[in-house]
């Protein structure tokens, strides 16, 4: 029998677990010179469309991918702190501190 150390797992990030409504809203908050090679990038289109260079294309999506997660972190974020005033409003017993 061997010896498996076993590591303490961190929770995925909460983004990570949107729903496609919640990426859809954070997608339409996006400035529109990131929105569009963003979506066709999603789909699988080419950037030709948009008249703009690959590079700048390649900075645009990295630029929105960066407010997305930052969108989305911060909805999470929002939804989880009603979670727990809910579950407090169920409780008040509850030690809201630890």
């Amino acid at each position: 029998m061997s010896f498996q150390p076993t590591f303490p797992t961190e929770p995925p990030p909460q983004w990570t677990s949107v729903s496609d409504q919640m990426l859809r809203l954070a997608i339409e908050k996006l400035p529109s010179s990131l929105q569009s090679p963003y979506i066709l990038r999603a789909q699988d289109r080419s950037h030709r469309g948009i008249d703009i260079s690959l590079n700048t294309v390649g900075t645009r999506i990295r630029r929105a991918r960066h407010f997305l997660k930052t969108i989305l972190e911060a909805e999470c974020a929002s939804q989880h702190e009603h979670k727990n005033d809910d579950f407090y409003q169920d409780n008040p017993h509850e030690d809201k501190s630890s």
